[in-house]
């Protein structure tokens, strides 16, 4: 079975597609792509790949800043526990997804779910840096004393934003591509 490189039509031996990307009547590229192969299929298995292990990992960091964080709580600053249930609750989640998602690359019809699973986990990620701002506005005033501490603190959270934010919107991209590849 062959596609048409641009749009995706499933076209037969030799035909040419009339899709209005390539200019429509001439032959445009075609590839050999087995039958029923998603398009977002290798977006989603790395993905997914990247999401289980970062969330294997974020488990276990989480774990040790739970721990750590009642030491902070004696000194008056009890929204370390919080920061830290939310960063487990979040890699548990981000494991979850990353295995669903690994498993379920190929298939067309878990789509839309993928694409909500991305959704989550974007909406996820804003309200930890929510959070995350929350939490250290309290060390505001002992940063102010530190030249240079709340711009590299505000640059760390846009990095940390942006970084974030790409694997969700991964995922949305190809359970997206998965879901429309029908």
């Amino acid at each position: 079975m062959y596609f048409c490189e641009f749009c995706g039509a499933q076209l037969g031996e030799g035909q040419v597609c009339s899709c209005r990307s390539y200019g429509g009547g001439y032959e445009s590229p075609v590839y050999n792509r087995p039958a029923g192969d998603p398009k977002g299929k290798m977006m989603i298995f790395i993905s997914g790949i990247i999401l289980t292990v970062f969330g294997s990992i974020g488990i276990i960091t989480a774990l040790v800043g739970i721990a750590g964080s009642f030491v902070y709580m004696e000194m008056g600053y009890p929204f370390y526990i919080l920061s830290g249930i939310m960063s487990l609750i979040n890699a548990g989640i981000s494991l979850a997804f990353g295995i669903f998602g690994t498993m379920n690359a190929k298939r067309q019809e878990k789509g839309s779910v993928i694409a909500g699973m991305g959704m989550t986990l974007l909406g996820m990620q804003i309200l930890g840096v929510i959070i995350n701002l929350a939490v250290n506005i309290p060390l505001f005033d002992v940063l102010f004393d530190i030249p240079g501490a709340i711009i590299g603190f505000v640059i760390g959270v846009f990095i940390g934003l942006i970084f974030g934010c790409a694997l969700p919107v991964l995922y949305i991209i190809g359970g997206n591509m998965n879901r429309n590849s029908r």
